[in-house]
């Protein structure tokens, strides 16, 4: 017997903590291999699903089935400068968080 499933695409605020959560732990889980999955758990929450979030230069949206989370996406509007503009910002948080990665 197959049961009604609902559907529900979100777009994350930066202050919405169990959905920076959900996305940072499926990136972990789905993009282990690349680069931004090896500057950590810390830096992925904090740094780009938080900070970036927050400023504007990164949007995520989280994609859940049943109230459970199922997938994501993060996109911006500008990317030939987003990794700049995002340094540029945020230069001491980024270092003090990779920093933390490196310890833990």
């Amino acid at each position: 017997m197959t049961g009604e499933s609902t559907h529900a695409l979100r777009v994350i605020e930066p202050h919405d903590e169990r959905g920076i959560e959900a996305i940072t732990d499926l990136h972990l889980r789905l993009l282990s291999w690349g680069p931004m999955a090896g500057l950590g758990r810390l830096f992925l929450r904090k740094f780009c699903y938080t900070l970036l979030v927050r400023d504007g230069l990164m949007e995520a949206a989280l994609f859940e089935v049943n109230g459970e989370p199922a997938g994501f996406v993060a996109y911006t509007t500008r990317s030939l400068t987003f990794h700049r503009e995002a340094i540029k910002r945020h230069f001491a948080a980024a270092v003090l968080l990779l920093a933390g990665s490196v310890l833990s």
